[in-house]
């Protein structure tokens, strides 16, 4: 491909010199085995590129940018690459808002967790696990759970996690066995962290109730 993008810059450029051909007269491109095809045209004044794309193929084209050197020259100046799609699980991109976790006034021996997983990428995500931890007086883990998407949104896991958006969980948790005075949230994908769901910790103590009474 690039051997023949070279080619077709060569018969266009010629020591930094650009000769368009006239619109009745079109250069016809070299032939060969990998069919592409180009085109060439003025973004400004100064600023001048030439696309170079393989035939059938869906991705972006291979950009050349040349700029304005003197009044008859030009020199190239970058070179714009095909952009990669994004990942759809990138835990980077993931955060959480200010979170709040505090006894249910209206439901004794239950606590409610309040916080909202924030997406930064430009494309929605897959829903993420949440990661729970609940600690002791001094701060020890005493019960570690993953949460899966339908387990922290309930009746609204169809929802999606639409880029830059911020998707609000609000938990009712029932660790009425346990004695717990801190907490721990954090988001992965098991993609990229599958040992997290090995390495929790009593899981079974706490109960989640995602739907909040009225």
């Amino acid at each position: 491909l690039f051997q023949v993008i070279y080619s077709r810059l060569r018969n266009t450029f010629f020591r930094g010199k650009v000769s368009l051909p006239a619109a009745d007269n079109p250069a016809r491109p070299p032939k060969s085995s990998l069919e592409v095809s180009t085109s060439m045209f003025y973004e400004n004044f100064d600023r001048f590129v030439v696309t170079v794309k393989k035939n059938g193929d869906s991705a972006e084209p291979v950009g050349f940018v040349f700029n304005r050197d003197g009044i008859f020259s030009w020199k190239l100046s970058a070179l714009r690459l095909p952009q990669q799609e994004e990942s759809r699980e990138n835990e980077e991109l993931l955060g959480l808002e200010m979170s709040d976790l505090h006894p249910d006034p209206e439901n004794p021996g239950l606590l409610m967790l309040t916080t909202g997983l924030h997406n930064h990428a430009t494309v929605a995500q897959n829903l993420p696990l949440l990661e729970l931890t609940l600690n002791d007086a001094n701060d020890k883990p005493v019960v570690r759970r993953a949460l899966r998407p339908e387990e922290y949104l309930g009746k609204n896991i169809n929802v999606k996690f639409e880029p830059f958006s911020i998707l609000p969980i609000k938990l009712r948790i029932d660790a009425s066995s346990l004695s717990v005075t801190g907490y721990r949230i954090y988001l992965f994908y098991a993609s990229a962290e599958p040992e997290r769901i090995a390495n929790q910790l009593d899981p079974e103590a706490i109960k989640i109730l995602p739907d909040v009474p009225k």
